[in-house]
């Protein structure tokens, strides 16, 4: 959204599981190095709310904590125990009248 800086890695497929233990290879994959290339393209976060939200650098150890996050969340859900946090802004998506699974649409 606007001039934001959005970094993804897209795997497609029709299990879930296949593509999480996927990311949790990629996110294994990950480097320092990596990680200080990241804090070298000089992101901004926003830190506070309303007006008294000011602009933050995104540090180092922002990105350790990130990955963190990540890698565990994406062992969760492999192991089938991770909740949803977005289910309220999706919905199945739907061909011919059935939902497919595994895959679901932005409302």
């Amino acid at each position: 959204m606007g001039n934001d800086t959005v970094r993804d890695t897209f795997v497609a497929g029709r299990s879930y599981r296949a593509l999480k233990q996927r990311d949790a290879v990629i996110l294994d994959a990950l480097t320092g190095a990596d990680l200080d290339a990241m804090v070298a393209e000089g992101h901004l976060a926003w830190s506070g709310r309303g007006a008294k939200a000011t602009q933050v650098p995104v540090t180092r150890a922002d990105f350790d904590l990130a990955l963190a996050e990540m890698i565990a969340s994406t062992a969760n859900s492999i192991a089938g125990t991770n909740s949803s946090t977005t289910d309220h802004v999706y919905e199945p998506l739907l061909v011919d009248g059935k939902a497919l699974k595994g895959y679901r649409v932005y409302v």
